[in-house]
């Protein structure tokens, strides 16, 4: 028997599944201490699996907090390839030095006319966006061989092999593989959106940004320069921290790199983690491909490492036919009209027709149930692949208390169209009010035990949050 538990953490996501002898965390929430509490509550003393799908406080910050509870044994963590393209192998006062001036150009031969937000936001897009076509080439052209996947046992790190070949490259559905990929060198304004708004967020500096009429005083820019590198540096101490931590605990330590915005060399590795939890959006990397790559920028490093659409998603299929099939979204978004999993690897092609064969689903649903109009693409697409079973999908939100800023307009209404859903916290409850979503696979399908009650939250919107000019 398999078993799923959605922990109520006050923020963020944090996914527990026990399959056989494995046990498995997807992110842990944004509180150092509370995934802690939940686990010791629930008899937990190992993980085989601790996953951190991408450096978002409400993901990443109770990883830290494992990783110092010396009474749990962790065995492997996996965390996304992007935080190894600078900072964990590089003189750390260097890359501050390098990230202050990153800092300073923002406001350089510059009057900040108004609106001085969207001034910002198209200087940090230009920041972004600088990386040359030629860098990303130089660390693709490389990639040879296919891998070879290698079963594990507890505490040991698993061996990839790779050969001469290349690893064969077929197409699926109506699309092509290249028409998935995000032109390169260009990020997506809702992304920039999203990056200013976290760097900026809860401080009044936001409001001299929106509204100011003429050129920011030196003193005020001063001030939106420290409050810029206060956000940044959180990021920055996340993954210090969690890599640091699990070294010293000699957790072994695997990443999977994201196949998106630079993805232009069609040769993929087969091999993107176990045979029972793998990545449909990201492949394993050799730590011989790992190097520090000095033509991104500290800023545009620290973006990379907490953008929702670069954050892992990780599908776990059933085993011995007992439908323990589950799909981890995190908070990503799946491209229309192609898919992100349909990079074409022999683990894409079984999580689709897994979508398609079998009954019995839970999937996380995408950013807390975010009212953001790329999710509705997660929605209808899976359950269109899954439409000709007789068992719905079930899907999991995980959310803070509604009463918070952030949570007021979640979740989507797409999502309480759905036909069978769970909260943490439904947004028809107070702030004190939650439940732990726990499900167990009782003759081969997910069930809810008994204590969990579905979904009460009424929609707060319309209509989805399209983007405007």
């Amino acid at each position: 028997m398999s078993t799923f538990t959605a922990f109520p953490v006050s923020a963020g996501d944090a996914f527990f599944l026990q399959k056989g002898e494995k046990n498995i965390l997807v992110d842990g929430g944004k509180s150092k201490d509370e995934i802690n509490t939940f686990l010791v509550n629930e008899g937990i003393s190992k993980i085989d699996v601790v996953i951190c799908t991408h450096n978002d406080e409400d993901h990443a910050n109770g990883i830290i907090g494992l990783l110092d509870n010396n009474k749990l044994n962790i065995y492997e963590l996996w965390l996304p390839a992007s935080w190894t393209d600078r900072l964990l192998f590089e003189d750390v006062n260097k890359f501050n030095i390098e990230l202050n001036n990153n800092i300073d150009e923002l406001f350089i031969n510059d009057n900040i006319k108004q609106p001085a937000k969207n001034v910002l936001k198209r200087k940090i897009k230009k920041m972004l966006n600088n990386i040359s076509k030629e860098d990303v080439s130089s660390d693709n052209k490389n990639r040879k061989g296919k891998a070879s996947v290698v079963e594990t046992g507890k505490g040991k790190a698993s061996v990839v092999e790779t050969g001469k070949g290349k690893a064969s490259v077929s197409t699926t559905g109506k699309g092509k593989a290249q028409e998935n990929k995000q032109k390169d060198g260009i990020i997506p304004n809702k992304e920039i959106e999203d990056f200013l708004k976290l760097i900026i967020k809860g401080s009044q500096l936001n409001t001299i940004l929106q509204m100011a009429t003429g050129p920011i005083d030196p003193i005020s820019i001063g001030c939106i320069k420290t409050e810029i590198l206060t956000k940044l540096t959180i990021l920055e101490n996340n993954i210090k921290q969690i890599y640091e931590k699990a070294k010293r605990r000699k957790v072994i330590i695997r990443f999977f790199q994201y196949d998106g915005y630079f993805s232009i060399n069609e040769d993929k590795y087969s091999f993107n983690g176990e045979n029972w939890l793998f990545s449909i959006n990201a492949h394993e990397i050799k730590s011989s491909e790992i190097k520090t790559k000095k033509y991104i920028s500290p800023i545009t490093y620290l973006f990379f490492t907490q953008s929702n659409r670069q954050s892992l998603m990780f599908f776990s299929p059933q085993t011995n036919n007992d439908g323990s099939n589950i799909l981890f979204t995190a908070d990503n978004t799946l491209p229309k009209p192609t898919l992100s999993w349909k990079f074409l690897t022999e683990y894409s092609l079984l999580f689709e027709n897994a979508f398609k064969t079998f009954e019995s689903f839970i999937v996380t649903a995408p950013h807390h149930g975010s009212n953001d109009i790329v999710h509705k693409y997660v929605y209808d697409t899976l359950n269109d692949l899954h439409k000709e079973k007789l068992t719905p999908i079930i899907w999991v939100r995980s959310d803070g208390p509604s009463s918070g800023k952030s949570y007021k307009s979640r979740p989507a209404k797409k999502y309480i169209q759905l036909i069978k859903k769970f909260c943490t916290r439904c947004n028809t409850l107070s702030e004190t009010e939650f439940q732990t979503p726990k499900f167990e696979t009782i003759s081969g399908c997910w069930q809810e035990v008994k204590e969990t009650l579905e979904c009460q939250c009424k929609s707060k919107s319309t209509k989805l949050k399209v983007k405007t000019k």
